[in-house]
């Protein structure tokens, strides 16, 4: 198992600075000839790809249970609990490859890494400078609007060292009432038993384990109002996102995925 997990962590170094860097500076040479929105559509598109590859690297089985409530008509804010580094290419392994990820800023100082999330029309906060975050959202929705896609937002804001659930931020929140994208709760189980909070060395993947993805009830933001609902929209949304976790072990039929290599260029 340890050999698998240094496969996956080599995997994911490779596609991001070795066969990232020339579509990087292909996205980048052809940016005065090609509309910024095909440029974000392509990067995008790699993202997947490389994503899938770690979950393909990794031999790990998903259950996903309920993916029948993704219209794939539709644009959502997708809100997902966070508790490993899997959980990113485990939900992106049923999304659509054209949303729009809820980051922070601190990944963009990452070489060719940050770039990508620069280019590639992800909404980076700064946590800790409330005046630009606003200022983010705020460009954020009026690109959306200009350009419709989903939105994927971890709101804990970091991973939690166990399956319990952080407090959730209001930012993404925030975006999906002045959008008035309906907000799609998923619970993630099991990501954490299969790798952990933390990349590193020492750590192994275990294969054994399961992973299951558990999707609710669309949420409907319409005619809410940031200010008066923000904080109780906030709460349905992670008693949701705990009503499903606790709804784990009873659930049955899976939709069981197992991506081959041909998968991980596949995208919706």
């Amino acid at each position: 198992m340890y050999l698998r997990s240094l496969w996956c962590l080599f995997n994911t170094i490779f596609h991001i600075t070795v066969s990232g860097l020339p579509y990087l500076i292909v996205s980048i040479l052809l940016m005065p000839f090609i509309e910024k929105i095909k440029i974000q559509k392509m990067l995008c598109y790699y993202e997947s790809v490389y994503l899938k590859l770690i979950l393909w690297s990794s031999g790990i089985t998903i259950h996903v249970y309920n993916i029948e409530k993704i219209d794939r008509t539709k644009d959502y804010v997708y809100v997902c609990n966070h508790t490993s580094f899997l959980d990113i290419p485990v939900i992106n392994s049923i999304l659509p490859y054209w949303n729009a990820k809820i980051c922070k800023q601190s990944l963009t100082y990452i070489p060719i890494f940050g770039w990508f999330i620069k280019l590639s029309g992800d909404i980076c906060i700064n946590r800790s400078n409330t005046k630009q975050s606003i200022e983010k959202i705020n460009n954020a929705i009026n690109d959306i609007k200009k350009n419709p896609r989903s939105i994927l937002l971890f709101p804990e804001g970091t991973r939690s060292c166990d399956e319990n659930l952080l407090p959730f931020k209001t930012g993404g929140i925030v975006l999906s009432i002045k959008t008035g994208l309906p907000i799609l709760p998923i619970a993630i189980c099991g990501c954490h038993d299969v790798f952990g909070r933390n990349i590193n060395l020492f750590s192994k993947i275990n294969t054994k384990k399961t992973i299951s993805i558990i999707i609710g009830d669309p949420i409907d933001t319409k005619n809410l109002d940031v200010i008066t609902d923000k904080y109780n929209l906030t709460e349905q949304v992670k008693d949701s996102i705990y009503n499903l976790k606790q709804s784990h072990n009873n659930l049955k039929n899976p939709y069981k995925i197992s991506l081959s290599l041909k998968d991980c260029f596949i995208s919706f």
